[in-house]
Order: C-alpha cells, then sequence, then structure tokens
C-alpha cells in the first residue's frame, strides 16, 4: 500500500472588511487541488485494499493449551484450527544405562533407549605396499615401509630432476670412459698420442742413459765413463789423491755453494745424490685422482684438468645463484627467462628484500621487504649457510637453532617460500 504525506493546508478565512483573504483564483485553485489530490488518494486507496474474502482469512488470536500443548488459530471470520505439539514427546531427561546405551526419558514419563552405536561410524584402515597402518588402543600410526615408493608414485618435477641426474651419468661415465683413455695414451702410447707418452718419454730416457748399439756415445753412461776418464786424468795431471773430496769444481746450480761458487766434486755428488733420493717423486707416489688419502703422494698433471674444470663449474654456479655488488650489497637469485627473482640484503637498514625483474635483470620493479633488521635476530644460532641447491634448481638461506628447529628461505623459479624443520619434517610457513 502507498504511504502517503500531509500535502494540503487549509486557508484561514476572515470576513469582511477585511480584505487579505479575497475570494480570488490562487485560493481558488488551491481548493480544487486539495480536492482532486483527496480524490487521487481515494482511488488509490481503493486499489491498494484488501478484499473482506482475503481479510477474512488471516489470524485473529493465537492460543497455547500450556497443559495439552495444543495451539488453537482463530481467523478474524472465526473459523478455528487446532494443532497438537505434542509436548508430552519433548525429553525431559536422559542417562546412559550398563550398556552404555542412551535412555531418553519423556514428558509423558515413557523411555526410550538408543543403541550409542548408532552414532558412530567403523572405519577399516587397510595396509598396502605403498603405506602401513599400526593401531595402538586408540591410536593409529601410518609409515612408508622400505622399498615402498616407485617412480610412478613420485611427482612428476621429482621424477624429471632423477631421470635427468641418470642422464647426466651416462654423459659422466662416457667423460670419464674418454678421460681414462686419454690417460692410458698418455701412460703407454697409441693413435693420437705418438711422442707424448710416458711410455715414450721413458724410452727416451733409458735411451739416454745407457750405452747401447744404436746409440754408443749420446747417452749418460757413455758421458759417464768419459767424465770419469777425464777425471783420471785430471787427477793425475793435478796430483790429486785419488779422492773427490781432492778435486776442486764449480757449483753452477748452486746444490752446495752459492750458484757459481767453489766446491769439489764429492759435495757436488752427495748433493745430486740426496736430490735423487730424498726429494724426487717415485712413480708410484703419484696419483691419478682426486680421491687418494695417502699421505706424502702427489697429484698427477691430468688432474690439474679436472681441478680446473671443478673450480670453472663453481664459479659458474656462483655467478648464476650468488651476486656481491661493489657496494657490499650480497644476494643468491633464481633465473627463469627473462623472470629473476633476488633475495637480497639492504647494505642502507640490514632488512632483507625480495626484487623480482621481468626483463632479465635490467630493471626490478618489484622490491618487497621479508624481514627487517629488527625482526631477524642471529641469537642462539648454532649454523647459518647459504648455498646453491643443484637438486632443486633454487637458492637457499638456512640457520640452525637446534637439531629439530631449523629454518631455510628458498628462492626458486616459482617465487619465495619460508619453511621450518620440527625435527622429522620440513613445514611450510608461507610462500610469495
Amino acid at each position: 500500500m502507498a504511504e502517503y504525506n500531509k500535502q494540503y493546508t487549509p486557508t484561514l478565512w476572515k470576513n469582511y472588511p477585511l480584505t487579505d483573504t479575497s475570494i480570488n483564483a490562487y485560493r481558488l485553485n488551491h481548493l480544487e487541488g486539495g480536492v482532486n489530490e483527496n480524490d487521487n488518494r481515494l482511488v488509490a486507496l481503493s486499489e491498494d485494499k484488501a478484499e473482506q474474502a482475503v481479510v477474512n482469512k488471516m489470524v485473529k488470536t493465537v492460543t497455547l493449551n500450556k497443559d495439552t500443548g495444543v495451539l488453537t488459530v482463530t481467523l478474524l471470520d472465526g473459523t478455528q484450527s487446532t494443532y497438537d505439539l505434542d509436548v508430552e514427546k519433548v525429553v525431559a531427561n536422559f542417562d546412559l544405562n550398563n550398556n552404555n546405551d542412551l535412555v531418553l526419558t519423556l514428558a509423558d514419563g515413557t523411555q526410550k533407549v538408543v543403541p550409542l552405536s548408532k552414532f558412530v561410524d567403523t572405519y577399516t584402515f587397510k595396509s598396502s605396499g605403498t603405506i602401513t597402518f599400526n593401531a595402538n588402543r586408540k591410536e593409529i600410526t601410518a609409515f612408508i615401509p622400505d622399498g615402498g615408493i616407485t617412480l610412478a608414485k613420485l611427482e612428476a618435477t621429482v621424477l624429471s630432476t632423477i631421470r635427468q641426474y641418470m642422464l647426466d651419468a651416462q654423459t659422466a661415465k662416457g667423460q670419464a670412459e674418454q678421460a681414462a683413455e686419454n690417460a692410458r695414451g698418455y701412460a703407454v702410447g697409441g693413435a693420437g698420442f705418438e711422442g707424448v707418452s710416458a711410455q715414450h718419454f721413458a724410452n727416451q730416457a733409458k735411451r739416454y742413459a745407457v750405452i747401447t748399439d744404436e746409440a754408443p756415445r749420446d747417452n749418460a753412461q757413455y758421458y759417464a765413463q768419459d767424465a770419469a776418464k777425464s777425471a783420471e786424468e785430471a787427477r793425475q795431471a793435478a796430483g790429486c789423491d785419488g779422492t773427490a773430496a781432492s778435486i776442486s769444481a764449480v757449483d753452477v746450480q748452486g746444490l752446495v755453494a752459492a750458484a757459481g761458487g767453489t766446491s769439489d766434486v764429492q759435495a757436488l755428488i752427495n748433493a745430486v745424490a740426496d736430490q735423487v733420493i730424498n726429494r724426487l717423486v717415485a712413480k708410484g707416489q703419484i696419483v691419478n685422482n682426486l680421491l687418494a688419502t695417502e699421505p706424502g703422494n702427489v697429484l698427477d698433471a691430468t688432474q690439474g684438468k679436472a681441478l680446473k674444470e671443478y673450480y670453472d663449474r663453481l664459479n659458474s654456479d656462483l655467478d648464476e645463484h650468488f651476486m656481491m655488488s661493489p657496494d657490499g650489497v650480497t644476494a643468491i637469485q633464481s633465473k627463469s627467462g627473462n623472470t629473476w627473482r633476488r633475495l637480497q640484503v639492504q647494505m642502507i637498514n640490514d632488512d632483507i628484500a625480495l626484487f623480482k625483474s621481468h626483463d632479465g635483470g635490467a630493471t626490478w620493479p618489484e622490491v618487497k621487504t621479508l624481514l627487517t633488521n629488527a625482526d631477524f635476530r642471529t641469537s642462539g644460532v648454532k649454523l647459518a649457510e647459504i648455498f646453491y641447491d643443484p637438486l632443486a634448481s633454487s637458492a637457499v638461506i638456512k640457520w640452525t637453532l637446534s637439531d629439530n628447529l631449523i629454518y631455510q628461505m628458498v628462492i626458486t623459479d616459482q617465487g619465495l617460500r619460508y619453511d621450518r624443520w620440527n625435527g622429522l619434517t620440513w613445514e611450510n610457513m608461507w610462500a610469495k
């Protein structure tokens, strides 16, 4: 039904000779307007009014008999309807009997017995080769048996990583086999190693060491015999006493005296013998791997190449995922195409912030402070680590408070996450 506000204001008429309420068009039109508005409102009320038949079906009174619980509804036309609320069936009390059944006492004194088992569902835990359940009274535990996780149960990225490591291992095997072939070539010679193998130089050394039919003169043995002959001649010429100590010699290499100084042959021979016996490395002491633990051994020259490769790979990983600017700002970062993420310690206030670039590091429009220097505390930290995890392709900041409480912040291609080790498993605290 429409709502109406008061609209018409009556005129206070005054008798003649007063003329301030004279009859004119304005006041007559005012009267006509009031009559017209009343007529419009009567029409509207007629349209909005309820029919008598409808009104007769409306509720006039509602009464409740508290003793019987019967509700009586009386309509405007006098018609009555009763409704029994069955208050005598309302639960007045309840208890448990000796069989652990629920006993309901109704308002009329009757009782209903309801077994509690109807309120409890029974669940069955079945063990399998992947997961096993143990029940100890009301405690149920689940664990994964040894060998229960197969490749089919691994997440796709983990499985892909394992397969990549298998491929890398096969590649490394091929490289190792090639390196072994090269080592064999450099050791004993063969196609492609003519004139550069250890065997070749050993043969050369042997050829220059002793007199042979092919080299009767150009060898150490010949020159030693010739030197002995000359020494004998010199001794005879100089009147030496027959010992090397009585023969003067120039110490060209500085073995006994200063380089170019004067010594005797015996002292030089003793010095050379000491170098050969005590200072030269025996062939059996040369190790051609990076796993030896025997003290006193030395690495083969080919291991220099292996160390150089390890060093270059380490520098490459550091350059890719670890950044230190000239002003001392230190950060770890991950890269996925042109999207770079960088976890950085601010030089201004020692806050830890996450930077994000979408153009390969040219600009860093997104900056979010993760920890302020007021939030970050190192008190009680047993161990702090910053490293790159190649298995997960992520950079990690980890700090250990105890064996059962470790925190780490991990930056990956997908974003940043904050984890906690509770002594049994890693829990993710948040991810951004």
